[in-house]
């Protein structure tokens, strides 16, 4: 049975402002104990990585993000 709605708008709110703050902690403060992340598609046969495993990689990836930089290209 579904949360009543006054908790999901709340788990909602939270979910979203760990977006904004765009940090793991942030973006993993919904997450239960035992929650786990999916790679998709599926067909790629990857398991599912457990909340410890993405808590030891979700911050390298920010990471990577936060820096990232588009240098001079020529797309044609």
């Amino acid at each position: 049975m579904p949360a009543p709605a006054h908790i999901q708008a709340a788990t909602l709110q939270k979910f979203l402002a760990g977006w904004k703050k765009f940090t793991a902690q942030e973006w993993m403060a919904t997450w239960s104990a035992e929650n786990t992340q999916q790679i998709l598609p599926f067909s790629l046969g990857v398991p599912p990585r457990s909340r410890a495993e993405v808590q030891q990689v979700l911050p390298k990836l920010i990471g990577v993000l936060k820096n990232y930089e588009v240098g001079d290209t020529n797309f044609l």
